[in-house]
């Protein structure tokens, strides 16, 4: 389910912005009316669709206000917007609900033959803990306890993941974190690019390929994205606590990378708990974790620097 949610944060990217979304609602509705089948599958893109009659495939809506009544014969994927399924739809297949609305206004039994999966409460809240701080309700400044707990689990898992990593490959992470200084804007703009590509690539997957590929495919970009950002932040968290323990005393606390990893980790997690500026930071903070993770090929390769153009070398195997 993590996946899925971050697959629909990509997929957000992808949508583009609330103008955007204005003009696409011009677009015509597209319907499937009573008594017509169509085969094949169906995808709307920030298209609203309205589906009475029968498609012998799978249905994808994304950002869409969706209305089913008729019957399909495949999987229902809708990810945002609203998706309406009356009591005489049926959905032979599985459906699919990331992040979207979903309302049954007269359920009766049948409507969907396989399972149905969508967000819970927790996989919300994880949404939300992206976007938003814990010490902010909806009105004033308050304390969500669950919320907050639910961050500082996150965090703690991030410091768990970054000793394993640290661990396993310490001098890949160090070579990573050597090309943190200098290359900070570089990087950060490099991994905005990669994101931006995958978010596109994943929207034309999604148009053009069948349902069942272009989620495959649109779930594999989200998995490297996850895997680049992971080893990113855990190299910027090190080189940030190197920089700040770099007059620790061999024998105490704060020496060696262990140690910096923590501070590192302690100096970007916990503003991230503040409200606008501590996701924002956290935002750009990932993007720049993905460019430094392709920039060295985890760490595959150091930047030297040097009076031209960085020279790079390759990194031989710990």
């Amino acid at each position: 389910m993590v996946l899925n949610a971050a697959a629909t944060l990509v997929l957000a990217i992808a949508i583009g912005s609330s103008a955007e979304r204005a003009e696409a609602q011009s677009l015509p509705r597209l319907e499937i009316a009573p008594g017509t089948v169509h085969s094949g599958d169906l995808v709307a893109m920030s298209r609203d669709l309205w589906l009475a009659g029968g498609v012998k495939g799978t249905v994808v809506a994304v950002a869409a206000t969706t209305e089913i009544a008729g019957t399909v014969s495949g999987d229902v994927v809708l990810v945002g917007g609203r998706a309406i399924i009356s009591s005489g739809a049926r959905i032979e297949g599985n459906l699919l609900s990331i992040g979207c609305e979903l309302v049954f206004p007269a359920r009766g039994t049948g409507v969907v033959g396989g399972r149905e999966f969508s967000l819970s409460a927790l996989e919300t809240a994880f949404l939300i803990e992206l976007q938003t701080s814990p010490l902010v309700a909806a009105r004033g400044i308050d304390l969500s306890p669950v919320l907050l707990a639910f961050r500082l689990a996150l965090l703690l898992s991030w410091l768990v993941a970054g000793y394993a990593i640290l661990f396993f490959v310490p001098r890949r992470i160090s070579v990573a974190a050597d090309a943190v200084p200098g290359r900070l804007l570089f990087v950060s703009a490099l991994g905005t690019t990669a994101l931006l590509t995958g978010a596109l690539a994943s929207a034309f997957a999604l148009a053009i390929l069948p349902a069942w590929l272009g989620v495959l495919t649109m779930s594999l970009f989200v998995a490297l994205l996850a895997v680049l950002k992971l080893f990113g932040l855990v190299s910027v968290f090190l080189a940030l606590g190197r920089r700040l323990t770099r007059g620790a005393v061999r024998g105490s606390a704060l020496f060696g990378d262990p140690s910096a990893l923590t501070v590192g980790l302690l100096v970007l997690g916990l503003p991230s708990l503040l409200p606008v500026a501590g996701p924002l930071l956290w935002g750009l903070a990932s993007l720049a974790a993905i460019g430094l993770a392709l920039e060295t090929l985890f760490g595959a390769r150091a930047i030297e620097a040097g009076a031209g153009e960085p020279a790079l070398r390759t990194v031989p195997a710990a």
